[in-house]
């Protein structure tokens, strides 16, 4: 009988062994399969809540976003108790899974915060919206941004090194559609500047740049205005012609190509094509001038007001032959009807600039919910593009604008060995520069000796084509290329 017994526990300790290892390799798969399908559903329902959420649809959108962050967190339970991380190969496995789990629930959590911002403001009465969003959006941008900056984190070390293919298969096509979101790799500074923005009242001093009369940030300044952000909303309470500020009392020497001005004064302070550098001069002036103390100078030109007129327009103002589009606006900027009396045609197209930005903001400010997603895309895409370009005087915030690319610095990669910049300055006052189309072409010749020979060729093209009002003139350019120190000119024509 003992004999017995002991050829039984032979064959049954094996059988029992096996019939567990069947049984949780069919326990494993059956959860992986389950895996597999909520993270794909998840995904699904992610992609569809920001689709709708773009169509102006964000109770839809926050529902759907909802469903995914559940879906994820689901996938999320089935991949056991943090101790099997620490397993060898095993652990690789659900380390990356987890990963992909929580920057689906992070990507999910922060889109459900914006979905919700946006429905909350939609609701509200379309008077005074925009300052409805500005007093909800700490509320839910925080943690969205919050969100972003871990979904950043984790995107940054996701690798397909040692995963299975499955695994390595869903890690590719996580990393594809992070790296198309430009937000991702700037959210912690995007955070940094949300709670600086909407820690307390600031004022900001915004200037407008007229591209017509260039100069190296955008333009010639022509109006300024004072505008209150924070967490009580936004509001205009100064605009007035640059002309109509206090004679400047710096006293500082024009710089190179300014010689005819003697000093350097307020209007013609953005020199530098590093707009920092520009708007520290400016910074200077205003305060110097006796002028109420601001947080930051905003500049903005031409574009970024058609940009806005694409989504506000078109727009009546008294000095306006005809509602100003943003097919329409520049031709009517330069075309006013100029009025009895001492004021001139330059003076009366200032006063147009003045009557269209405070109409714009009024319109902004009231705008409608279909409204709120493209204003604030077209607002970014501006700060992109540097037709919006932002300085705050606290040094910390300025370092997160900068960071941004939102500051209109010239801020190359480290390890930059090249730079070149090109920067035009119309130095008579005329809208000289409407018609001038300009080219560029850069050649580097690489020699055996690690140096480099390069070529910068510029061609300059004016229309013959007259504007009413704006006398024929050649175009006055003073042209400054920058290169990075250390560079020797050998030869120019």
């Amino acid at each position: 009988m003992a004999r017995r017994r002991r050829r039984h526990a032979r064959w049954i300790v094996p059988v029992a062994v096996t019939a567990a290892i069947i049984v949780l390799g069919l326990w494993g798969y059956l959860r992986v399969m389950k895996f597999e399908e909520l993270t794909s559903v998840g995904r699904a329902s992610a992609a569809w809540g920001l689709r709708i959420l773009s169509e102006h649809d964000p109770a839809g959108a926050s529902s759907s976003l909802r469903l995914a962050q559940r879906q994820f967190a689901s996938a999320h339970s089935l991949l056991g108790p943090d101790w099997l991380r620490g397993v060898p190969w095993l652990g690789r496995q659900l380390q990356a899974a987890d990963d992909l789990c929580v920057i689906g629930e992070e990507a999910s959590s922060a889109g459900v915060e914006v979905a919700r911002l946006m429905a909350r403001t939609s609701n509200a009465p379309q008077e005074g919206r925009l300052t409805t969003l500005l007093q909800l959006a700490p509320t839910h941008l925080d943690p969205a941004l919050t969100s972003l900056t871990r979904v950043a984190d984790l995107a940054a070390g996701l690798s397909t090194d040692g995963l299975v293919p499955p695994l390595a298969d869903a890690v590719r096509s996580a990393k594809r559609p992070l790296a198309d979101v430009p937000l991702l790799g700037r959210s912690h500074d995007l955070l940094s500047l949300e709670r600086y923005l909407f820690s307390r009242e600031h004022r900001f001093l915004v200037v407008t740049q007229d591209s017509a009369d260039l100069r190296p940030t955008g333009g010639s300044m022509e109006t300024y205005g004072l505008v209150t952000f924070g967490p009580q909303g936004f509001a205009l309470t100064t605009s007035a012609d640059i002309a109509s500020l206090p004679k400047d009392t710096l006293n500082l020497s024009s710089p190179p190509g300014q010689a005819r001005e003697g000093r350097l004064s307020f209007r013609d302070a953005n020199w530098w094509m590093d707009f920092p550098t520009s708007a520290t001069r400016m910074a200077q002036f205003w305060k110097n001038l006796g002028q109420p103390e601001i947080d930051g100078i905003i500049a903005v030109d031409i574009p970024m007001i058609q940009e806005l007129l694409e989504v506000h327009g078109p727009l009546l103002i008294p000095q306006s032959k005809a509602p100003l589009t943003a097919s329409n606006l520049m031709d009517q900027l330069t075309d006013v009807v100029k009025p009895a009396g001492k004021v001139t045609i330059e003076q009366q197209r200032k006063r147009a600039v003045i009557s269209l930005t405070t109409e714009l903001v009024n319109r902004v400010t009231d705008m409608s919910s279909d409204q709120l997603l493209p204003t604030i895309d077209r607002l970014m895409q501006a700060a992109d593009e540097k037709h919006m370009q932002l300085y705050l005087l606290d040094p910390a915030a300025q370092a997160s604008m900068v960071a941004v690319g939102w500051a209109g610095a010239l801020d190359p990669p480290e390890g930059t060995s090249d730079l070149v910049g090109v920067s035009n300055s119309d130095v008579e006052p005329s809208k000289a520069n409407l018609g001038v189309s300009k080219s560029l072409a850069y050649e580097v010749q690489l020699k055996a000796d690690g140096a480099a020979a390069t070529t910068l060729t510029l061609g300059y093209r004016k229309t013959a084509r007259t504007l009413p009002g704006i006398p024929a003139r050649p175009w006055a350019n003073y042209l400054r290329a920058h290169r990075l120190a250390g560079t020797t000119l050998a030869s120019a024509s």
